[in-house]
């Protein structure tokens, strides 16, 4: 059985039999020998914890080769970066109903319905601003404010991209947050989007509001980077869900924005994106582009994404609001893969009323991501503050995160103390994410266009050595985490504050940052980035209660220090 040392490899992984370990143990043998025998299996043997007789040996010594001969069938057939695999994650259908749920009307919404339902009914804006209008007033202003400018004649749709791209112009060389700047479509789409305006053709809140999308997110003719080297000029041929929704609810796409490299921190083949509270501060990741340039005023609202805290950690760190919505609320079709059950597109803005109206026009069932649901959402969340039940997890809670639960306290609402689910070995369950990138990269890791990925090629080499057996082991881990995660954050409305950032990625729970109040002691003021989560579907609930935040407690200031504009 003459095999090269690369096919044992790949022979053994097919087997579920692998590690680096495993790896260094074996693979000079069979480099050396280039014959599989029975007793080389017999020392790898201990890697899959089994006890395996000679007879047994000699079986899966005759099995290895016919393996390596389907990896070789399989691989010489391309598989195109947006098909998914067979098996689809929905977690919010794992859950088991409880009896009150299957003897009446279902009031949640882990049940698929026949159409999305969405209310969402915008307030006044929060922020008053003057009578006359510059360039800081217009930059900053949240989309409820822009619309209403743009539907009395304030301003026009085609005057606020300039503005935008205007502002780029004089602060990307700093911030390093647009990979593709859009000129000539974005004016072109703003005229457009004037004209129906004008005609009274209203296509709703985001009619004329332009906006920013990760570089993930394929648009043809342009590129869609990913932010690596090796993808800078590579374009797709579909152009994802959210992009044409967005498009068909009249938003301006001004820029592709950064993000690190294929999903991974803020650095990408041309630069560190920065945050504009702390320039000399990358802007964290991976929607490092997104938060940086609404933080910057560059965008009335950009679009991101989520993995593992790829839009929670950028908004805390470049101080603006985000939104990471319930796992399978907005299809990824169209989007970079990187995990097929853990990524996550949502909004970023500057309020969280503007989360909730891009929300509202992004969500959805679509054929072409089956792991999306119709799903209804209201907006406001029709219940008053003084029925609401929060909770907190004692000794995680920032001094911003307290204030905001004083005050929720003091408008009369339930503080519940609470412990987050602790049964599940977290960073272990990973495992998911690690199989899913190496797979999904399968074609560049064998490749010689590794340059500029920092940490991923080594993660999808790990990836290609773990048991198939104990990927799907972790699988079913999930469903039941899943299921004690959904009964936890059933016992209230928001939770407040909390490390359950790892917790909600793997279960695909909402969550959100909200930006409130001052800090102190920063040599610049700047807001408080407050982290709140809910239930499956529970965006309602997380954008009310942040918007009722920001009402009580308003950001101040509203302008990171040298991002102003002239009068």
């Amino acid at each position: 059985m003459s095999l090269d040392r690369r096919r044992w490899l790949q022979a053994l992984s097919a087997l579920g039999i692998g590690s680096l370990s495993f790896q260094r143990c074996l693979a000079s043998q069979a480099a050396a020998s280039n014959t599989v025998t029975r007793e080389m299996v017999a020392e790898a043997a201990w890697i899959t914890q089994l006890d395996l007789p000679e007879e047994q040996q000699e079986e899966l010594v005759k099995s290895l080769q016919q393996q390596v001969d389907n990896q070789k069938q399989v691989r010489n057939i391309t598989i195109d970066a947006d098909i998914p695999p067979a098996m689809v994650f929905r977690p919010h259908d794992l859950i088991i109903p409880s009896n009150d749920e299957r003897s009446g009307p279902s009031t949640t919404t882990t049940a698929i319905e026949v159409n999305d339902k969405i209310s969402v009914k915008t307030t006044a804006p929060t922020t008053t601003f003057p009578e006359k209008l510059n360039e800081e007033n217009i930059a900053f202003a949240s989309i409820t404010q822009l619309g209403q400018w743009l539907r009395n004649g304030k301003i026009t749709s085609v005057d606020l991209t300039k503005l935008y791209l205007k502002r780029i112009s004089r602060f990307d060389t700093v911030l390093q947050a647009v990979v593709h700047r859009l000129d000539d479509h974005a004016l072109a789409t703003a005229a457009e989007a004037d004209r129906e305006l004008s005609a009274g053709k209203d296509r709703g809140a985001l009619h004329g509001i332009p906006y920013g999308a990760k570089d993930l997110i394929a648009i043809p003719p342009w590129p869609t980077t990913w932010g690596a080297p090796a993808y800078r000029d590579q374009v797709r041929s579909q152009t994802a869900t959210v992009a044409e929704k967005l498009q068909s609810a009249g938003a301006i796409l001004i820029a592709k924005l950064s993000l690190g490299a294929l999903a991974m921190g803020d650095e990408w083949f041309a630069g560190t994106t920065r945050n504009p509270w702390s320039p000399r501060q990358g802007s964290s990741g991976s929607s490092a582009g997104s938060a940086s340039a609404v933080a910057a005023g560059l965008c009335g609202f950009a679009i991101g994404s989520e993995t593992l805290g790829s839009i929670i950690s950028p908004c805390r760190r470049c101080h603006v609001t985000g939104l990471r919505p319930t796992f399978g609320r907005v299809s990824r079709a169209g989007c970079m893969t990187l995990s097929w059950s853990m990524d996550k597109i949502g909004p970023i803005a500057r309020t969280a009323e503007d989360c909730a109206v891009v929300l509202a026009a992004i969500m959805g069932h679509d054929p072409k991501d089956p792991s999306t649901c119709a799903s209804s959402f209201n907006y406001p969340f029709d219940k008053p503050v003084d029925n609401w039940r929060i909770a907190t997890v004692e000794n995680q809670l920032t001094d911003g995160e307290k204030q905001c639960v004083d005050a929720l306290r003091a408008a009369g609402a339930e503080i519940v103390s609470v412990k987050l689910p602790d049964r599940f070995p977290l960073g272990a369950m990973l495992t998911a994410l690690d199989v899913e990138c190496a797979t999904s990269f399968d074609d560049l890791i064998r490749s010689d266009k590794t340059r500029g990925l920092g940490a991923w090629p080594n993660i999808f080499r790990e990836g290609q050595f773990v048991p198939a057996v104990h990927y799907l082991r972790c699988s079913r881990l999930r469903t039941e985490l899943v299921r004690e995660a959904e009964a936890f954050y059933r016992g209230f409305d928001v939770m407040i504050g909390s490390d359950d950032l790892l917790l909600t990625n793997l279960t695909g729970h909402p969550s959100m940052i909200v930006t409130i109040g001052q800090m102190p002691g920063s040599p610049h003021p700047r807001p408080w980035p407050v982290k709140l989560t809910a239930r499956y579907w529970g965006e309602d609930r997380l954008t009310s209660l942040a918007a009722w935040l920001q009402q009580k407690i308003p950001q101040n200031p509203l302008i990171p220090v040298g991002f102003g504009g002239t009068n």
